[in-house]
């Protein structure tokens, strides 16, 4: 794709266009270059080079190589105007300068006045032409302005419009025949797809009886207007699919070269400037009539070895003929074809081509090992588990997703997928080649090339980030990684950046193990043939090109995308919006397509193992694997791999393949050992048990689950270390999350030991029928451990029955998670708490180890803190798993309970922080239908010992005794109103006590006590109390804004609202983690979220389940804000709200609730601020919400100096705060007449943006988080001045909150920090907030808040902080980078 051409470097090309974007006319001109804008390095007055017109912008393109190309879009010209004959007159407010020095460096964008001024002149370009008249020019011009501001779906209708009429005037210009005497036999409007179908170019494709013909509608180049090969050099036809539609036709064409040059002879040049061409037709049947008259010439493929009948194979093997795909195959299984020869034929014959990022070819990461100094190709530890998709080689990872597939298909309307990206998009693709082809990554990217630490830096890191948590990164290779090299060298010193380590980007860092580029090749290519990967290759074509494609067997497989990623699930011609339909071919073409299914069945398995040695520093990787991809570039390699694999079936004809595999590659494949481990659990299991029958009829003492250990690890043979774990008892913990299984494996290996020896203590006295004492004394130095253990920790309580020792001895065998249904037996003995783990004996002893392993596990998508539904109707708080298991009821003064009298066998016990969960065992069913206990007779544990790693618990006051019990309210007040009152209370509380301090002492004294107590709306010691407790998946695209909300149903409910990158916009109930909702409402990326709730609490009407949800206003990319329904589930409206995106979206007025709930009212208004600098406010009273309006005008507009990044405004709407991409904060007062200077301005740093900012409550101050990772105090009194300023982490920091007293702040690197903003104000003399358990640094800064595992590294795009409505604590959300919405919240750890 990116070395096929033969014709020179040229600067201007149809990447540099935007998407969408079409090319109209071109014409000769000179210009004269503003004083203002850079690049004109000689000073000319005039500079000669072409204007060429586009839909959406004009480019002047200078003949003088070292000045850049101008791209002037027609969103931002102010004027366009005539003078004259020939002169032409644009004005406009933003430049896009690129390709300068002929280099593919980041477009520089420069707007008029550099972004100074608060009102800059516009820049002027004057451009004379040489020969056409401004009647011919300026109203086509004027039709591509006016165009391009229309509404998205218009816009595209007018373009196309205009394209489909110039498109059928168009003929071929029968002066480009090479020969009069050629016969024309089809004419027919075809699309060239070029540079990996991001150019495509509309033209006239012409078949005589002797050559192939292409004019292209413009000629761009300046070459000659017309390309063309001789029939009797094209080598193939093949059908293709493009954009999931059967509508493309990929050509093959032999070239002329030294070592064939009989072909110029049979064939007379000129040639293809390619070694292939894919082309688009309008309609299926187009394509068929193309393709019947090339097969039907009897020239066609005549100069290549073999004649017409070798083109006619390769036609075949290309479009993966079913007598073509078995012969293969079978060469294949034979030895005859290499690995890599064979995947790149399943590549080709399914459809995949070097002439489509979104279908370019795929391979498979084969290597597990990219740290050692050395590799042993003959170890199995070596190599990847290639029975598994990649996403599914992370088993945490993959616990999520099928959590998230698993939720998806109760709620979501498109079918469930596990995956949201594919193996194989374009921008992986780009991914890999940025330094071979940066064009087409600046094309991808508008202009840029990703940050530093986002490109591909090293071979292992790519590993790391395929494996790791990141639900985005499933991405395979690509073909260059086995047949070039020189991809990995940074050969045109690209300026890609530097790392946050301070390292440059320049070539590919490379594993330990490779001595060179081309060395490293060479160990791909001898890996991929490997005997290991010999042995499993077949399941890996299984999962890409097989029968585990798609259906069940996906399923099974771990190998579920999107239902658009595959073929023939969605009909887009069937489509009947525009909007819609461009949305889904968006989709399509940027998030990835599967190949075409060539295997319905389980394909077979190679029958050849050839050794493996790993190359010498010095090797070829040419002389590695040989075959067609020995030296050839990427466009030529189809012809090559076909005559290899012609070659391959000639030699093997008439040979009948080996149906037995040999026995080195049967043991080598993982899943024949997979079986055999399976098996050998089994008979593991039974042996253990038999066993343990044995025991007790003979009297002694065995341990089942011992033995069961030691199966399953016996059995966790030599496969790689990612799957070393896959064994059943990872499983199980696998399903209860993965911060759980964490939590309780490590318990688990702490007490293992201990544990199997009270157990084996146990059963020997249940077989002789000896007391309880004698299994003490027999166990006591492990009890004793065990004891102290738990004292040091605190009490666990127990579920046992005092029935007869064996019954506590079955008891004692139950797995760990089965501890609740113990709890529930039925059974006619009173049940009673011990007041000690050693209380009830040895069998006490066990059964709280196995309740306090238990106490990690909650109901499956039960996130901790949630409050859940106990036995009785009660409503518990699930346990948090970063906290020590102790009793909700142990923050409650409470006495200890004595035993219950026999007739209240009702009773269940349980840990009162463990959720019960009616459903959850059988035992748990029978104790519920028994009516066990009610929420007000429920009994808990006493309070546990005082403890010195725990801060002190005392009552919230709540009125629940602080047994963590959320009981139903019984008011009619709305959710948001509930809300209000207890943050009220919240602040009310810290008055009261500061009112307290006030009246036993002096004024200066009880002054002192108000500076030394306050605490804030969030709450005392909010950063020890803050612990993560899940995390949301939102897609794969970054989470650009998010918001929380309180909605009304039975009780109270949040829901978690985030913008996502991709244009949709998801509603999460946060409690459960489900999506409820998911739509795309904006074809761009959405930046911003603000909910609005109608008066009287009022929504978007019914939501599921009957709950009212606020109206979700969202900014967005394409400079308008939408409005959606989460009730209706559909966007209610758009307007546009500026000349540029949307930013910041913020309401004000109107009462609204802060900390992140929702505002309305008939005095609300709506805040927009956009990168063109418009700060805006819109009415929002009924009847004049400006989505509902036909020409929405806003109740106030002010200009800022340059793109506002960020917002932040009094409750009143009285001052509003502007955080510009400059560095500059600013402020306005809406209510006094426009005017173009602010009220104050501060600059906080230069040349780099504001990324967050927040208003105090006492309206005095403001914190403000910017780019260069500082978070500033600005007394707003005092005209901004900066109070104190510090530097948490160093790292970029992007968005911010307060509630006066404390800071939260989210960097790039996914941290969170605290910083005690009150304590600044106080001059930093100030203390620590009441109830502090951790003081912070003198600066006011307290230790970072580590993101979640799944969220590590993952920038925090935006947080949202309100009340949580389990009472007395705060729920924090953040969005990442990654796609991920991470849910933090006090109330598992609250300190009042």
């Amino acid at each position: 794709m990116f070395s096929g051409s033969t014709q020179g470097v040229r600067r201007f090309s149809l990447l540099l266009l935007e998407e969408g974007e079409l090319y109209v006319e071109d014409f000769v001109a000179s210009a004269r270059w503003p004083a203002g804008v850079a690049g004109n390095w000689q000073r000319l007055p005039h500079m000669k080079g072409q204007l060429r017109l586009c839909t959406k912008s004009l480019f002047w393109e200078p003949d003088d190589v070292r000045v850049p190309i101008v791209r002037l879009p027609f969103q931002f010209v102010e004027g366009m105007e005539g003078a004259g004959e020939r002169r032409l007159l644009v004005t406009t407010t933003r430049v896009v300068k690129m390709r300068g020095n002929a280099a593919d460096t980041p477009y520089v964008v420069e707007r008029a006045g550099n972004g100074s001024a608060p009102h800059p002149q516009p820049l002027q370009w004057e451009f004379e032409l040489s020969y056409a008249r401004l009647e011919g020019v300026m109203p086509l011009a004027q039709q591509m302005m006016v165009a391009s501001r229309l509404p998205a779906a218009e816009q595209e209708e007018f373009l196309q419009a205009t394209m489909a009429a110039a498109e059928a005037g168009a003929r071929f210009d029968l002066g480009g025949l090479r020969s009069p005497a050629e016969r024309l036999l089809l004419e027919l409007g075809a699309t060239l797809l070029s540079q990996g179908a991001l150019v495509r170019e509309p033209g006239r494709l012409l078949v005589t009886d002797q050559r192939l013909y292409f004019q292209p509608l413009h000629n761009i180049s300046g070459h000659a207007a017309v390309s063309s090969h001789p029939l009797t050099a094209v080598a193939a036809v093949a059908r293709r699919r493009y954009s999931l539609r059967d509508l493309g036709l990929e050509m093959f064409f032999s070239q002329p070269d030294s070592s064939r040059q009989q072909l110029e002879v049979a064939a007379s040049p000129p040639f293809w400037g390619a070694a292939s061409a894919l082309f688009a037709f309008s309609s299926r049947e187009q394509r068929e009539q193309a393709v019947a008259v090339l097969a039907a010439q009897q020239d066609l493929g005549a100069a290549l070895p073999g004649g017409r009948e070798a083109a006619t194979a390769c036609s075949a093997i290309l479009e993966a003929d079913p007598s073509w795909l078995s012969r293969v195959t079978a060469a294949w299984q034979r030895g005859l074809l290499s690995n890599l020869d064979y995947l790149l034929f399943l590549n080709l014959a399914s459809g995949r081509t070097f002439n489509d990022l979104s279908q370019y070819p795929v391979m498979p990461w084969v290597l597990a090992d990219y740290a050692s100094p050395a590799l042993d190709l003959s170890s199995p530890q070596t190599f990847r588990d290639l029975s598994l998709p990649v996403g599914a080689l992370n088993p945490r990872r993959l616990a999520m997703l099928r959590e998230r597939f698993a939720d998806m298909a109760g709620f979501s309307a498109e079918p469930p997928f596990l995956y949201g990206s594919h193996y194989s998009t374009p921008g992986f693709t780009m991914f890999w080649l940025v330094r071979a082809a940066p064009a087409h990554l600046l094309r991808l990217q508008a202009g840029r090339f990703d940050s530093p630490d986002r490109l591909f830096c090293g071979v292992g890191e790519a590993w790391e980030g395929v494996t790791g948590s990141n639900p985005g990164d499933v991405k395979e290779l690509i073909p260059e990684f086995y047949t070039r090299h020189d991809f990995l060298l940074n050969s045109r010193n690209l300026g890609l950046g530097t790392r946050q380590n301070g390292q440059p980007v320049g070539d590919v860092q490379l594993p330990p193990w490779a001595a060179s580029p081309s060395h490293f090749q060479a160990v791909l290519r001898a890996a991929l043939e490997a005997p290991f990967v010999s042995a499993n290759l077949h399941h890996w074509i299984d999962l890409v090109f097989g029968c585990k494609q798609r259906g069940e067997a996906a399923l099974e497989a771990h190998n579920v995308f999107r239902h658009t990623a595959y073929e023939g699930a969605v009909d887009i011609d069937g489509v009947a919006d525009r909007t819609e339909r461009i949305a889904l071919e968006t989709q399509i073409a940027e998030f990835g397509q599967c190949p075409r299914q060539l295997f319905t069945h389980r394909h077979p398995q190679r029958l050849v193992c050839p050794p493996a040695e790993v190359p010498p520093p010095d090797a070829a990787a040419a002389q590695g694997g040989g075959g067609a991809a020995a030296g050839a570039s990427s466009q030529a390699l189809p012809l090559a791999l076909v005559a290899t694999i012609l070659a391959a079936t000639r030699e093997g004809a008439g040979n009948s393949p080996r149906l037995e595999v040999p026995r080195q590659l049967a043991e080598l494949d993982v899943a024949v050992r997979r079986q055999r481990r399976q098996e050998e659990d089994a008979a593991a299991r039974a042996a253990a048990a038999a066993a343990g029958d044995d025991a007790e009829q003979a009297d002694g003492p065995t341990s089942a689950g011992g033995s069961q250990a030691n199966a399953a690890r016996s059995g966790a043979d030599h496969m790689p270390s990612h799957h070393a774990a896959a064994s059943p008892a990872s499983g199980r913990l696998r399903s209860l999350g993965a911060w759980a299984a964490e939590r309780k494996q490590a318990v688990g290996d702490r007490l293992a030991g201990s544990v199997g020896a009270v157990r084996d203590a146990l059963a020997m006295p249940a077989a002789s029928g000896a007391s309880d004492d004698a299994a003490v004394a027999v166990s006591g130095g492990s009890a004793s451990r065990l004891q102290s253990l738990f004292n040091r920790r605190g009490p666990a309580p127990a579920a046992v029955s005092a029935t007869s020792p064996a019954t506590s001895a079955a008891a004692a065998n139950e797995p760990a998670g089965e501890w609740s249904s113990n709890a529930a037996a039925p059974s006619t003995t009173a049940r009673s708490p011990p007041k000690s783990p050693a209380a009830g004996g040895a069998a006490g002893l066990v059964s709280s180890i196995s309740g306090r392993l238990a106490s990690f596990s909650l109901p499956r998508g039960q996130a901790p803190g949630s409050p859940v539904l106990g036995s009785g109707g009660s409503v518990q708080v699930a346990s948090c798993p970063q906290q020590p298991a102790l009793s909700a009821a142990a923050t409650a003064e409470t006495a200890a309970v004595g035993r219950q009298p026999a007739d209240s066998s009702g009773t269940v016990w349980k840990f009162a922080r463990r959720a019960a969960v009616g459903d959850r065992s059988a035992g748990s069913r029978r104790s519920s239908e028994q009516g066990a206990t009610s929420s007000d007779e429920e009994e808990h544990d006493g309070p546990p010992p005082p403890q010195q790693h725990l801060p002190p618990l005392r009552s919230s006051g709540s009125g629940d005794g602080g047994s963590g019990i959320v009981r139903r309210s019984g008011s009619g007040r709305s959710a948001a109103e509930l809300l209000e009152a207890q943050r009220q209370r919240m602040l009310s509380h810290g008055r009261g006590e500061t009112a307290t301090l006030a009246a036993a002492s002096s004024p200066a004294a009880a002054a002192a006590a108000e500076r030394r107590h306050r605490t804030g709306w969030y709450g005392a010691g909010l950063r020890d109390r803050l612990a993560a407790v899940s995390v949301l998946a939102a897609g794969s695209e970054s989470i650009n804004g998010c918001a929380l909300a309180a909605v009304a149903d039975q009780q109270p409910q949040q829901y978690a609202y985030s913008a996502s990158h991709s244009g949709w916009l998801r509603v999460h109930r946060l409690h459960g983690g489900e999506q409820v909702r998911a739509s795309s409402i904006s074809e761009q990326p959405l930046t911003s979220v603000a909910l609005l709730a109608a008066p009287g609490g009022g929504g978007s009407g019914g939501g599921p389940g009957g709950q009212v949800h606020p109206l979700v206003l969202c900014g967005s990319f394409d400079a308008c804000v939408h409005a959606y329904s989460p009730g209706s589930g559909r966007c209610v409206g758009s307007f546009q709200a500026a000349a540029d995106a949307v930013a910041c979206v913020q309401l004000v007025g109107g009462g609204g609730g802060g900390g992140g709930g929702t505002s309305g009212g008939s005095s609300c208004r709506l805040l927009t601020a956009s990168w063109d600098g418009t700060l805006r406010g819109w009415e929002l009273a009924e009847g004049r919400q400006p989505w509902a309006s036909t020409l929405p005008q806003p109740a106030w507009s002010v200009q800022a100096p340059s793109a506002v990044w960020a917002v932040a405004a009094a409750p009143d709407g009285g001052l509003v705060l502007a955080g510009t991409e400059d560095g500059l904060v600013a402020a306005y007062d809406p209510r006094q007449p426009p005017s173009s200077r602010p009220l104050w301005s501060r600059h906080l740093l230069a040349d780099n943006y504001i990324g967050g900012l927040e208003l105090c409550p006492s309206g005095t101050a403001a914190v403000v988080a910017a780019a260069d990772g500082s978070l500033s105090l600005l007394d707003l009194r005092h005209s901004g001045a900066v109070v104190a300023r510090v530097v948490p982490s160093g790292a970029p920091l992007r968005c911010c909150s307060t509630d006066g007293v404390l800071a939260l702040a989210g960097d790039e690197r996914g941290a969170l920090h605290v910083w005690h903003v009150a304590q600044q104000l106080d001059g930093g003399q100030g203390a620590a907030p009441l109830g502090s358990w951790t003081a912070p640094q003198p600066d006011g800064l307290f230790s970072s808040l580590a993101p979640h595992l799944s969220c590590e590294g993952a920038a925090v795009n935006s947080l949202a902080v309100m009340p949580s409505v389990c009472g007395g604590g705060v729920d924090v959300l953040t969005g990442h980078e990654n796609g991920q919405l991470s849910w933090l919240s006090t109330v598992a750890g609250r300190a009042e």
